[in-house]
């Protein structure tokens, strides 16, 4: 089973960690995560999550539909945008 977050930025506040933190528990179950944020907010998320293959940054619609046609069973937004 495969789920996709997603949320329009990234600067690890509260949604951010929280986010990360699910990935990390459904992993301990054998399900993967995975988060997309729309675009960097200050440095703080940046500079954590450069390498993380668990995460996409990108506002590119045609980078997300990539995403989105790698068959997640599940997909949650945050934030009440819209993810093409």
């Amino acid at each position: 089973m495969r789920v996709l977050y997603a949320y329009p930025f990234c600067g690890l506040g509260g949604v951010e960690v929280s986010v990360l933190n699910r990935i990390d528990a459904l992993a301990a179950h054998g399900i993967e995560g995975h988060a997309l944020f729309r675009e960097f907010y200050g440095t703080g998320g940046a500079s954590s999550l450069s390498g993380d293959a668990r995460v996409t940054v990108t506002s590119d619609p045609a980078r997300i539909r990539v995403l989105l046609r790698r068959g997640f069973d599940g997909v949650a937004l945050f934030g009440g945008e819209r993810v093409e």
